[in-house]
């Protein structure tokens, strides 16, 4: 199954889905390339990522991605996750390295010591050992713009020299972090980042959740026109007038884990007008 093979030519999404506290999964169609499964969102008890990742790809067609979360798996885990993964024919893993759980509870939580650069070298030599293409099956990460971009290059620079095939990044509210992050690299590295990053765009409405720290004027749209999605669509079409061509889609979420799904294909379907 060939994956990312024409993201310099058209729109690619990728959208998040959370998977079911219950056995039940729901699927509502964004109209996105990907769908990327959270991990066991506000840290509550959801059917598994990959499982759920499994049965979106193998039931209802929907070209998934799971998230593998080193916080809560060790090594062998996430190797053989990897492979069953691969087995029913989900398109790729993002490894991330999971959000801390209050601090009481991190010691007996974290289970891997390697860190997700590692673990991402480990899992493409093992992908590469069983003779497993990169368009068959991609590995990814997540990036936070909004840290010291300095150190986000460094990491970027370690993954992709360790075989990362793409990234997410955490919401952005202004297009600028995202065009100075690429100007950064080329700066620090001399060379361009070698593979595509998919900007995260989170639609926000009133009374909905976001763990970034969300601009004054964003909320002030959110709560004249319950909604961003015009803030979005500008943020959007500046990227692709710079020839960016990647987005990383997420639904508005609440409290208990309710998502807005029909407007986050609202936002897909513009952002699929724009090229």
């Amino acid at each position: 199954m060939t994956w990312i093979d024409s993201y310099e030519r058209r729109i690619h999404i990728i959208s998040e889905f959370s998977p079911p506290k219950n056995a039940t999964l729901d699927y509502t169609e964004v109209n996105a390339d990907l769908v990327i499964v959270a991990s066991n969102p506000g840290h509550s008890i959801r059917v598994e990522s990959a499982l759920a990742s499994a049965y979106l790809q193998y039931r209802k067609h929907a070209n998934s991605l799971a998230t593998l979360t080193i916080r809560d798996l060790d090594e062998l885990i996430i190797m053989s996750d990897l492979l069953g993964l691969v087995m029913w024919d989900v398109c790729g893993a993002v490894i991330v390295a999971g959000d801390q759980y209050p601090t009481s509870r991190n010691d007996s939580h974290r289970r891997s010591a390697l860190t997700t650069s590692e673990v991402i070298g480990k899992g493409k030599r093992l992908l590469t050992k069983h003779n497993i293409s990169a368009d068959r099956f991609k590995i990814g990460s997540a990036l936070d713009l909004n840290r010291d971009l300095k150190s986000v290059v460094r990491l970027a620079e370690t993954r992709v020299r360790m075989g990362c095939d793409f990234f997410i990044t955490q919401p952005i509210f202004s297009a600028d972090k995202a065009l100075y992050f690429q100007d950064l690299y080329r700066k620090l590295t001399g060379k361009d980042l070698g593979a595509p990053v998919y900007y995260g765009l989170q639609v926000l409405k009133p009374g909905s959740l976001c763990f970034s720290n969300v601009p004054s004027n964003v909320n002030a749209e959110v709560e004249k026109f319950s909604d961003n999605l015009s803030h979005l669509k500008e943020i959007a079409e500046r990227l692709v007038e710079q020839g960016q061509t990647c987005f990383y889609t997420v639904p508005p979420f609440y409290r208990g884990g309710r998502r807005d799904y029909p407007i986050c294909a609202m936002l897909n379907d513009s952002l699929r007008s724009m090229l």
